[in-house]
């Protein structure tokens, strides 16, 4: 039967081959396919049935440790068609798809030996030898090996083992590996060392013989994944992971602690949740909470069923769920997720506690929304990243249906004390549960400022300074932070000008720029402090530097960029940060005469007015009446006309009003 699926023709004749299940080494289709199964092109004019058949017993050896493949087979004596050969003209060698040797010293139905000699590193290859006449090529054959030196194959017998004393510090022992990783060339004992890796992440290289290692640079009590590889001059093998994958080091992550209930009921704020099903916020916690990601929250948000979250939402969730999630709510802490009814009875209660550095938040004689009863319980969150719960009052049997444990902001981490009863402890009447820190605190990091020169001074008309700048992080492990500068004006005030957030150094890796700082001519005169930060923008600082610079009240100078840009970070594109909040900053210089600058910031779009206003309540200069985007602000108020005495900046933006009180002395 002749099949050509290109056009779907079928036909017979007395010699046409049988065609089978499909052999995978059918020729192929004339537009150069693979044949399709069971199909087989039979060029019954062309003479492709006189090619040559494939090779057999191909075989491809190493050499030890040598760069050289020895390659050997049995010549073909049958066409395609499984016919006497009647001519061999030479073999193709193709090694990883490239044409290396064309054999024409061949015999028919001979064996034959050929040695690759130009191997170009040690690595796994695939060779393809392919014989042909004068009809074309034939069938071809193809094998592979590992050449040269094998890579280390697979560490035996990988353990880690947590500090029994609860510390942040984790053995890892194995035994090497007793064969190569591709079934190469590999005496026992053919590696240079092996490295060690944490949740993915290398942390060490070992050169030479080593069967343990310690990781003593663990941030925080959490769960590790740990891995071990043996390398040689050929590459690295295999990392095999350690048991138990993953393990648990340092201190446990929560705890029954004595209950030590803080009644909060006579001196706490009421959150205002009166409602079922209810979320209000924000709420100041009076520091800032260490958290997951090197993360810090002033602030929360309230549910009435029973959890907290960092994020701002109107999610209310009443069907608690299993800790960790990436369903919504998220950035969590939970001291009791439940279906709570605040409608039906009961206050919420919140309160900072700065004689003893904590933040209380008490849920007091709360039903349960289909059950009744009441419920009594607390969250006490500490300035190290500690959690205490405190459980007062609660309806026997009903843990069955809760949650309790944190999450973190995308729901990839949490620790869950229980779920719906599952949990290694459950709450009870007069029992407190401790939850640990999951931050490992403040980071060692460096910032450095260099300045080409000092002084640096800036001409009344504007203009620029350059200094390069370096972040390191000091830790062995990658910290996330923000990056943020700042220029602290002649008479205080704070001007931010750029936000970086979210950068990622690994362990002890390190940032370097070279930034040029626009200088615009609207400053007001007078000395500076640059300043640069790594933390938790605004309030959590890891590391900070800066220098100073000042504006001058002469020198004229062209400079059209009345912004404070930023330029260097990435090429030459201009930062700027958008403030987060409205305001108008102190006037500088105050007394003034005859002028005096006044900045502001407006976060968000809106038409914005700037007066000033005489003693008398009267309108004496209108410096903004417009629509404004968001962004910094500078106005200079020029006296001309005015007498002596006390007059008011009032800003009003967008629902936004504030007044600075100025003098002017002539």
């Amino acid at each position: 039967m002749f099949f050509e699926p290109a056009i779907d023709d079928f036909s017979l004749s007395p010699n046409s081959p049988c065609v089978d299940a499909g052999n995978p080494s059918s020729p192929p289709n004339p537009d150069g396919t693979i044949a399709d199964m069971g199909a087989l092109y039979f060029d019954q004019g062309g003479g492709a049935i006189y090619r040559p058949g494939a090779p057999s017993d191909f075989t491809v050896e190493h050499n030890n440790a040598q760069l050289i493949a020895s390659l050997s087979w049995i010549n073909p004596n049958l066409t395609i068609m499984g016919e006497p050969l009647s001519e061999l003209t030479g073999v193709l060698v193709y090694r990883n798809d490239e044409l290396i040797a064309d054999l024409t010293n061949v015999t028919m139905g001979a064996a034959y030996d050929y040695d690759d000699t130009s191997v170009p590193a040690p690595d796994m290859y695939e060779y393809e030898i392919v014989p042909y006449n004068s009809y074309g090529e034939g069938m071809d054959a193809d094998a592979s090996a590992w050449i040269g030196l094998d890579t280390p194959g697979e560490a035996n017998d990988v353990i880690a083992t947590p500090d029994p004393n609860n510390l942040l510090e984790c053995t890892i022992t194995w035994s090497e590996p007793l064969e190569g990783g591709n079934g190469g060339y590999w005496p026992p004992g053919s590696f240079e060392g092996q490295k060690i890796y944490r949740d993915g992440d290398e942390i060490a290289d070992l050169p030479g013989i080593n069967t343990s290692y310690v990781d003593d640079n663990i941030p925080i009590a959490d769960f590790y994944s740990y891995g071990v590889s043996y390398y040689n001059d050929s590459g690295e093998g295999p990392i095999v992971p350690a048991f138990p994958d993953p393990v648990f080091v340092g201190p446990p992550q929560f705890e029954q602690i004595p209950y030590d209930w803080v009644e909060i009921g006579a001196i706490g704020t009421n959150t205002g949740i009166t409602g079922d099903d209810q979320t209000l916020g924000p709420f100041d916690i009076g520091f800032n909470f260490p958290f997951y990601d090197n993360s810090y929250y002033s602030q929360i948000w309230v549910s009435s069923n029973g959890w907290v979250t960092f994020t701002q939402t109107t999610l209310t969730a009443y069907t608690n769920a299993a800790i960790p999630s990436s369903g919504a709510p998220n950035n969590l802490v939970c001291p009791f997720w439940d279906d709570l009814n605040p409608s039906q009875g009961g206050r919420i209660l919140y309160y900072y506690d700065m004689a003893n550095e904590r933040f209380i938040l008490e849920f007091t004689d709360i039903p349960h929304y289909s059950t009744g009863g009441n419920y009594t319980f607390e969250m006490i969150l500490y300035p190290n990243g500690d959690i205490d719960f405190m459980y007062n009052e609660l309806t026997p049997g009903t843990a069955n249906s809760a949650t309790v444990g944190i999450e973190n902001a995308d729901g990839s981490e949490g620790i869950q004390v229980t779920y719906n009863g599952s949990g290694p402890l459950e709450p009870e009447e007069e029992m407190g549960i401790r939850v640990y820190s999951v931050s490992p605190g403040i980071p060692a990091m460096s910032v450095t400022l260099t300045p080409p020169g000092t002084p640096i001074q800036i001409p009344a008309g504007g203009g620029t300074f350059d200094f390069d700048l370096l972040v390191e992080n000091l830790e062995a492990f990658p910290v996330t932070f923000d990056f943020w500068t700042e220029a602290i004006l002649p008479g205080g005030s704070v001007y931010p000008i750029l936000v970086r957030p979210d950068v990622t150094l690994p362990g002890g890796g390190n940032a370097v720029r070279s930034l040029t700082q626009n200088v615009p001519a609207a400053a007001p005169p007078g000395l500076y402090s640059y300043q640069a930060y790594v933390g938790s923008h605004p309030d959590v600082v890891f590391a900070e530097d800066s220098f100073p610079f000042e504006k001058l009240t002469t020198g004229d100078s062209f400079n059209p960029d009345n912004s404070w840009s930023l330029y260097g970070w990435d090429g030459d594109a201009a930062l700027t940060s958008l403030p987060i909040e409205f305001a108008l900053n102190p006037p500088y210089p105050n007394p003034f005469n005859p002028e005096t600058n006044l900045t502001f910031t407006i976060p968000e779009d809106g038409t914005v007015t700037l007066i000033i206003y005489d003693i008398q309540g009267r309108e004496a200069a209108l410096l903004v009446d417009e629509f404004c985007p968001a962004g910094y602000y500078q106005k200079k108020f020029k006296s001309e006309g005015l007498s002596s005495g006390v007059y008011f900046a009032c800003l009003r933006a967008n629902g936004f009003h504030q007044t600075r009180k100025l003098l002017l002395i002539k």
